[in-house]
């Protein structure tokens, strides 16, 4: 292995897209490894696909229960989606920084990634409890593994999308395998 720096901000992102992608198909493959089913997520929106991973795994008695259980999750993932466009606006935001970080510009995305994490943590509390008490406590936590794990994939992939910002004329250092 050698370590080569890369002074191109070009260059340096798209080795980070290269690698991104890399890290979804392996991410991918160990998050569902165990007894989940998913479709296949390669180059595909992991959110697309989200309804169709919940269906896969998640098996509900009766029929009532059913329609409890996708009209519970029809709310959450309306509310769910707010925050997600709230967390994409974010990382659009902070990604095009190209200067040194100030303590208030810091301050700003601490704060920020704060209450959008408090918030998406509320969504998950109250679901779940929803879900525990109208259902049954299996079929909660059952869905609340799963939607951690299609969550994890979906910020992957925005994450993935909007590099960190580099201050000009910084040098990044990345290991090659050669």
């Amino acid at each position: 292995m050698r370590i080569n720096a890369i002074s191109n901000k070009q260059e340096f992102q798209m080795t980070l897209t290269k690698l991104s992608t890399c890290l979804l198909l392996i991410f991918t493959a160990t998050l569902f490894a165990q007894e989940t089913t998913a479709p296949n997520l390669f180059g595909k929106d992991v959110h697309a696909a989200k309804k169709e991973i919940i269906k896969s795994n998640i098996k509900i008695a009766n029929e009532t229960q059913s329609k409890q259980f996708w009209s519970i999750y029809d709310n959450y993932e309306t509310n769910s989606q707010k925050e997600s466009e709230a967390y994409t606006l974010f990382l659009k935001k902070y990604s095009g920084l190209s200067a040194v970080m100030t303590a208030e510009a810091a301050d700003a995305i601490a704060n920020e990634l704060f209450r959008i994490h408090t918030a998406r943590q509320k969504l998950l509390t109250d679901v779940y409890k929803r879900m525990r008490k109208e259902i049954s406590p299996a079929v909660a936590a059952r869905f609340m593994m799963i939607e951690n794990r299609v969550s994890l994939l979906e910020d992957f992939q925005a994450v993935s999308a909007n590099p960190l910002a580099l201050p000009e004329g910084e040098r990044v250092f990345e290991v090659r395998v050669e």
